[in-house]
């Protein structure tokens, strides 16, 4: 007894327990998600590591001129070291996001007991911080970067306040170095020099005269002006910034008041009471600031500032609080250490209120880790279901020649994560296209060009383009219908017509004007008298893009699958007429020639061929 009372008399001691808690929890309670494979983001993420040279994926994610959503240097070479290690093998990949949340839930138990100077409150921080469901898709993804930020932010504080307690120049220059790797791997460690500087003062507390400070944090000033000079073009500028609206505008306010929801209570529970709780913890925080609590009021700084870059979305998204959380389970952990000191000195009995308090922290670690893992469980059968859409192509191919186009008229995920999946399988061999892209496709370019779409059943199939298809056109395209839209040129798989095979056809719209009315398109397959064989009649890209949202000179790219019915008669004279109408009156948009005058309603298409 005597050599055990020993061991848990030692603060170290204690903190390695502590540490060695909290890595088995979290391993215990991801390890369903280990083996549920690539999905989404991931697949872009890690692609160009498949099909480049280990020097053009450099340049792919160093130089910021050919960024196109973010500037996220470390991420993307964190990404290319996971691939020369575990190529396109997931399990590797899960286990280093698993790894990398283990060392932060580690790294906040030894901060928090540092500053703290009681383990116990870094032990329970690090346990309900690990344990909460609403970060676990940040760990279940293992291309998010918010782990990997975290990681670089909180090492980066941690060496700063060291630098601060003995002078060390070399922690300083970790400090340094750290802080650098986390403003390459996402946007919010922009905000970490503040954090330092608020340590500095709040924390540390060492006497300091203003001209120290200048010079101390200064150089920090010269870092944000060169981090801002390679993140300007890269992110405002960006497609993805904006189409999603990502910027200062009347959305800020209500995003802010769901993300402080979550932060005073993060358990993701749908009640007007989580607002009162807000209101109840910043009334808490107004009475420290009032009372110069620092280190509280430190930690809160720390939420508010790391969440104010994801303010600027305007979703919200749970996962984005992975960094800004670690704050609110500090403050639940003092929380809980401040209640369970009142009561021991109302109570007679202090061991019942600390069994008490233990068995609370305990039903929050259970409850929370019962969510995780069964959340993991479903993450990968959701992850697993998502990637069977692809296996038709899989199960066809072993594998496709150089220079092959691989054209989704409905890609079952997005179509850059449908490119990434197909690179992995089948490295630099494959280009893909589908309905979001925007250029010409030019299917004739291609040694092999493949098609798919699904059909009724939402099962993938394929359609072999044959690149000298061509077929007669009357009138010459481009034409107008009407003042509003012109049909620049079309595209199709194949002028030979096989029963029970649909045959692709690729239009090429573009907006003249503004455009009031959202028509629809058809395409109607008929024989020499005029009959009707086959058609489609749809908005278009399947009614995603209807011609009201056209912006005027830009070109829509337009899809469309004409089933072939197994009954189709022999024939070497079938037309296929374009056109468009307005579907409240099925009128359809006539023609216009080169004086303004109509000269018909369809653009014919000729001749086809079925097969005897």
């Amino acid at each position: 007894m005597t050599r055990l009372g020993g061991i848990f008399n030692d603060q170290k001691k204690y903190l390695i327990l502590s540490g060695v808690v909290t890595l088995s929890v979290n391993l215990i309670i991801y390890q369903s998600v280990l083996n549920a494979g690539f999905w989404s983001d991931d697949y872009h993420m890690i692609a160009p590591a498949a099909r480049l040279t280990w020097w053009d994926f450099l340049t792919y994610y160093i130089d910021p001129r050919v960024q196109w959503i973010w500037y996220r240097p470390v991420q993307g070479i964190q990404v290319g070291i996971l691939y020369m290690l575990f190529g396109n093998v997931s399990f590797g990949y899960h286990l280093a996001q698993l790894l990398l949340h283990c060392a932060n839930t580690l790294l906040l138990l030894e901060l928090v007991t540092h500053v703290s100077r009681r383990w116990r409150i870094g032990l329970v921080a690090a346990l309900i911080y690990g344990t909460w469901s609403i970060l676990s898709l940040a760990v279940y993804w293992p291309t998010v970067a918010d782990p990997l930020l975290a990681f670089f932010c909180l090492s980066a504080l941690r060496l700063w306040i060291h630098y601060l307690e003995t002078e060390h120049t070399l922690a300083a220059v970790f400090a340094y170095v750290t802080l650098f790797a986390g403003l390459g791997t996402k946007e919010n460690g922009v905000v970490v020099p503040i954090l330092f500087f608020l340590a500095d003062r709040w924390i540390v507390g060492k006497p300091v005269s203003p001209v120290q400070l200048f010079k101390r944090y200064s150089p920090f000033v010269f870092v944000f002006l060169i981090y801002a000079a390679l993140e300007f073009d890269v992110v405002l500028h960006s497609a993805y910034t904006r189409d999603s609206g990502y910027g200062i505008g009347s959305h800020i306010v209500p995003v802010l008041v769901q993300y402080l929801g979550l932060l005073a209570f993060p358990w993701d529970v749908q009640s007007p009471l989580v607002y009162l709780w807000l209101v109840a913890v910043l009334g808490i925080l107004v009475y420290v600031a009032l009372t110069h609590r620092w280190r509280i009021l430190f930690v809160a700084a720390c939420a508010l500032l790391t969440l104010a870059p994801v303010m600027l979305f305007r979703s919200v998204l749970p996962r984005y609080l992975y960094l800004p959380a670690m704050a609110s389970a500090v403050l639940f952990a003092l929380l809980i250490e401040w209640g369970r000191g009142m009561l021991e000195r109302f109570v007679k009995s202090a061991p019942a209120v600390r069994i008490a308090s233990v068995l609370i922290i305990l039903g929050m670690i259970w409850s929370g880790g019962a969510t995780i893992a069964e959340g993991g469980q479903n993450y990968t059968g959701f992850v697993r279901q998502v990637n069977l859409k692809l296996q038709p192509v899989f199960q066809r191919h072993t594998s496709f020649a150089p220079g092959t186009l691989l054209y989704f008229v409905d890609p079952p995920f997005a179509q850059i994560n449908v490119a990434g999946a197909m690179a992995f399988r089948y490295g630099a061999n494959v280009t893909v296209d589908g309905r979001d892209g925007r250029q010409r496709v030019g299917l004739g370019n291609y040694k092999a060009a493949f098609v798919y779409y699904e059909d009724e059943q939402e099962h993938l199939q394929e359609i072999a383009a044959n690149p000298t298809a061509s077929v007669r056109t009357s009138p010459d395209l481009p034409v107008q219908f009407g003042t509003e839209i012109s049909l620049d040129g079309f595209e199709l798989t194949n002028s030979t017509l096989t029963r029970g095979e649909a045959v692709a056809f690729i239009l090429y719209w573009r907006a003249i004007k503004k455009i009031d009315e959202d028509y629809t398109v058809f395409v109607h397959l008929v024989d020499a008298e005029g009959n009707l064989i086959a058609s489609v009649d749809s908005q278009p890209k399947r009614g995603s893009v209807p011609t009201s949202t056209w912006a005027p000179g830009a070109l829509i790219v337009d899809a469309i699958v004409l089933p072939i019915d197994v009954t189709l008669p022999a024939s070497e004279n079938l037309r296929v007429r374009i056109g468009l109408y307005l579907p409240s009156t099925g009128e359809r948009l006539a023609i216009l020639n080169a004086r303004g005058e109509p000269i018909g309603d369809s653009v014919v298409l000729e001749r086809f061929a079925s097969a005897p």
